[in-house]
């Protein structure tokens, strides 16, 4: 399985298939824009319902590296946290 570099907007919340025991991220610091500087949510293995992060300005952009087991079972979505425009984008 390949990890996957996820950037979204800043508030952006991602919606991910829900498992017993899943948690929600909420970013650490400033997550970056670049593959240096993106977040892992952890711990390693943990199952994800949602990715949290938040503004530092109008043009920040926030990069988190996730795994997706089954791309199948996978949902994403900018949208419930924002309340501007928000961008979302996966990159394998």
């Amino acid at each position: 399985m390949k990890r996957k570099a996820v950037w979204v907007a800043p508030l952006a919340v991602l919606a991910m298939v829900t498992w017993a025991n899943a948690a929600i991220w909420t970013e650490q610091g400033d997550a970056g824009d670049l593959i240096g500087t993106q977040q892992t949510p952890g711990p390693p293995g943990m199952p994800l319902t949602a990715i949290v992060g938040t503004l530092a300005t109008f043009t920040d952009v926030d990069g988190y590296s996730i795994l997706i087991p089954d791309p199948l079972a996978f949902q994403a979505t900018t949208l419930g946290g924002a309340t501007w425009d928000t961008q979302l984008t996966l990159f394998d």
